[in-house]
């Protein structure tokens, strides 16, 4: 099968967007398909160019820089020169509707992967951000009628299943074969990472902190990474709290780093720490942290939303927390200080194993060939 791919975020390398796309074309590529993607930008190195000559498919990869960063322009070339047996692409309000009309003039079929599903609190004017509207009425009344959908959650699921008989869920996605990890633990000091962003609403890292702080007062036992944010980013989110980090050398703040440095940060860590706010975005969508995390062999510290609990047992392969207290927290961190080396390497192996389990992305074939061929026989 013949497939064009639109995302539009850069790829392959630098956000959760573009590790997803990777990930979904490596399933491509497993169930024998040949694959075209058109993406912002296209910023892949030798290793992933190495990698993927070493599959049984082919994959192109054009940015849309090279067509006056016009999508309707790169799409309508693919199309003119080469014959597309199905297109998939984001549930987005980017350039849906520009989109929307070629497909529809070429008679192609269209699958949607569809990540999230927003509210009002993920826009920045709330109900008064004419994109919130724009994405409910594309949610209500247009994404459904594709002729697949990928569901990365449970919640997204069962919203399209009422609508649309075709319908699979594949949560994130991680390649466990080509990936390192680490069991064995050489160090006794305990090392935290947290790597994103604090202006999102999503990390309350400050609790994280003062807890860290309750639990290991003289520092000696613990040590918090920060990527991501600068100083200045973390003295805001501390607000009153902002001293900590002089009295705390064992508190280290990284700033933004290239991707491989974040990953390689993650794999030399002993926990990854991160909290989701209960809300529906949240609960539809499916942390690729905790993917990545746990295919490093590195265990997670987050709160309970969406799937999580579906891979995540606490105090086996990892800490899930009902909440995100501060109690709750220091509670979580005094039982990991109390654990022994060959314990948690146990957790460590627990944490591997269950992203082989249920991350890798080769255990999704059964999904992707019906979501994939159930399209095209419903455009027959």
């Amino acid at each position: 099968m013949n497939i064009l791919v639109v995302r539009f975020e850069n790829f392959p390398y630098g956000s959760a967007p573009a590790f997803r796309t990777l990930q979904i074309l490596k399933l491509l590529a497993a169930t024998q398909n040949d694959i075209t993607l058109i993406s912002r930008h296209y910023n892949a190195d030798d290793i992933f160019i190495n990698e993927w000559n070493n599959k049984k498919t082919t994959i192109e990869c054009i940015s849309i820089e090279k067509f006056q960063s016009s999508y309707s322009r790169a799409i309508k070339f693919c199309l003119n020169n080469k014959k597309y047996d199905l297109v998939l692409r984001p549930t987005s309000i980017r350039h849906f509707t520009e989109i929307q009309k070629i497909i529809e003039q070429n008679h192609i079929p269209q699958v949607f992967d569809s990540v999230e599903w927003y509210d009002p609190s993920n826009w920045r004017l709330q109900r008064l951000d004419f994109r919130y509207y724009k994405f409910q009425f594309l949610w209500k009344y247009r994404f459904h009628k594709a002729d697949g959908i990928i569901a990365i959650s449970r919640l997204i699921y069962k919203y399209f299943t009422v609508k649309n008989n075709n319908v699979v869920r594949i949560p994130t996605i991680t390649d466990c074969k080509n990936t390192p990890y680490r069991i064995k633990i050489k160090n006794s000091k305990i090392k935290f990472i947290f790597a994103g962003q604090l202006d999102k609403g999503k990390d309350n890292l400050d609790t994280f902190i003062s807890a860290m702080v309750a639990a290991d007062p003289e520092g000696t036992l613990t040590q918090l990474d920060i990527y991501g944010p600068n100083v200045i980013d973390v003295q805001k989110h501390l607000g009153k709290q902002a001293y900590i980090l002089e009295k705390h050398s064992n508190i280290l703040i990284h700033g933004k780093v290239s991707q491989k440095e974040a990953q390689e940060a993650c794999l030399n860590s002993d926990f990854s720490v991160f909290f989701r706010l209960n809300r529906r975005s949240a609960n539809a969508g499916f942390p690729t942290k905790l993917g990545e995390c746990m295919t490093f062999g590195t265990p997670a510290i987050c709160n309970d939303t969406g799937d999580i609990s579906l891979v995540l047992k606490n105090r086996v392969n990892g800490y899930l927390l009902k909440g995100k207290s501060h109690d709750e927290i220091y509670e979580v961190l005094i039982h990991i200080l109390g654990l022994t080396i060959s314990e948690r390497e146990k957790m460590r192996c627990e944490a591997r194993k269950s992203a082989e389990e249920f991350f890798h992305y080769e255990n999704y074939q059964d999904e992707i060939k019906k979501v994939l061929y159930s399209a095209i026989e419903r455009k027959i």
